[in-house]
């Protein structure tokens, strides 16, 4: 005798995939042949840069640009006040390129650029130098003298405000 076989009912989807329809999407296609077949999560890179220090360069690049087209900003601060800085520039720069180097480019952060509870150094513009590319670098190596002339601020008070009553 014969035994005659049932056709299979349609099987039911696993109940996850109705519970959760959107892991069900971001899974659907991304299957990884190395590990069996096995589905893969896509996750998402890490972000250079959080949503509020994004807001933060935005403001602070609309600010610096207007910032360095003023005539007083025009010129390199560590151009005018080194004498050492523009003796290491005769020294390692042609003569062609000393224009370049006495126009201020970049603006430098004298007590830095941290966001405090009394504010944000970023934004202070009381506390921006203009400078050159070259000149940046001259006071990145040079910090003793830097301070001396006023450049950066005293060791140990990089990243806060200053105390009320001095400057």
């Amino acid at each position: 005798m014969r035994i005659k076989k049932l056709a299979n009912p349609k099987r039911q989807k696993a109940l996850w995939t109705e519970i959760f329809p959107d892991q069900l999407r971001r899974a659907r296609g991304q299957v990884d042949a190395s590990s069996g077949g096995a589905v893969q999560v896509m996750r998402r890179p890490i972000a250079h840069q959080t949503p509020d220090q994004r807001r933060r360069n935005r403001l602070y690049l609309r600010a610096l640009r207007p910032w360095l087209a003023q005539p007083e900003n025009r010129l390199c601060q560590v151009w005018k006040r080194s004498a050492a800085f523009r003796f290491e520039c005769r020294e390692n720069y042609p003569r062609y390129c000393w224009p370049d180097l006495q126009l201020a480019t970049q603006c430098h952060h004298k007590r830095g650029r941290r966001k405090t509870r009394e504010g944000d150094l970023l934004l202070a513009q009381e506390w921006w130098t203009p400078v050159s590319a070259a000149g940046h670098d001259w006071i990145d190596r040079n910090r003793d003298e830097a301070r001396r002339l006023g450049l950066l601020c005293e060791a140990g008070e990089y990243d806060t405000w200053p105390k009320k009553g001095t400057k």
